[in-house]
């Protein structure tokens, strides 16, 4: 049975050569085991004397993502699915909540799920700036290469979007010169920028003149049946005249006469 009373205080390792940490969280320990799998592996896996009271010092994370995501476990009441909140935060903001829950291994999956699918549907959408590009890269970095597409799709989101817009020329020449500031000194980033460049220019080439053809295929289309639809007319017109319930006029008289003339 459960004891509802046993918690576990959630810290922070502050970054430097001290030794501070942050209190981030304090909250019942069967909600956390209910809601992050890592935490549950870890709880069972160390135990201590006295499991009434467990600290647990986290190594990374954003101090306010953490605490967002351990308040919506801690509410949670059970009566519907857990929902991980993103409203009212910017891409930055959302891009640190997915790292936590990612951190956390939030459970159950179709939460953590949701969370990914509203960002990259937000990333794909938007505008890259330095910001939303640093904060992928901070947070995504270490999934880039997971083999779950839930974890790496955010990272190649961003890349596609803003290598599409690049070519698409949507970037003013300081906003690209921003971009180019922020990913140059990460060599991951820029092989991967460089990578999706080269690949999408091609298929953007390809895609042109595709586009061309079919232009040139429609117009072609469009001047033949404009000859087709004036020959018809011109056609028919003759058949009336030739059978007498059109007056004779002489622009049709030659085609008029040679109708009469040929052999029934």
């Amino acid at each position: 049975m459960v004891n509802p009373k046993r918690t576990v205080r959630v810290y922070l390792q502050r970054p430097g050569l001290d030794a501070e940490k942050r209190l981030i969280s304090s909250l019942p320990r069967d909600k956390l085991l209910e809601h992050s799998a890592e935490f549950a592996a870890f709880l069972e896996s160390w135990p201590v004397d006295d499991e009434s009271q467990r600290e647990i010092v986290l190594p990374e994370g954003s101090p306010s993502a953490l605490q967002h995501v351990f308040g919506i476990i801690k509410a949670h009441r059970g009566r519907q699915g857990l929902y991980i909140n993103l409203k009212d935060l910017t891409i930055p903001q959302k891009l640190a909540v997915w790292n936590a829950c990612q951190l956390l291994d939030i459970r159950p999956k179709d939460a953590l799920k949701a969370v990914g699918n509203n960002l990259a549907w937000v990333i794909s959408h938007a505008k890259t700036t330095p910001e939303i590009m640093r904060a992928t890269y901070d947070c995504t970095i270490m999934f880039k290469d997971s083999k779950d597409k839930d974890q790496s799709k955010l990272w190649h989101s961003m890349i596609h979007q803003y290598v599409w817009d690049l070519i698409h020329g949507k970037f003013e020449e300081q906003e690209e010169e921003a971009l180019i500031d922020t990913y140059s000194p990460y060599s991951e980033l820029a092989a991967a920028i460089d990578a999706k460049y080269d690949e999408l220019k091609a298929k953007y080439k390809v895609f042109h003149a595709n586009r061309e053809e079919n232009h040139r295929r429609r117009a072609n289309r469009r001047i033949r049946r404009t000859y087709e639809r004036r020959d018809a007319a011109r056609e028919r017109v003759i058949e009336e005249v030739a059978a007498g319930v059109r007056p004779m006029s002489e622009r049709l008289r030659e085609a008029v006469l040679a109708r009469e003339r040929v052999p029934s």
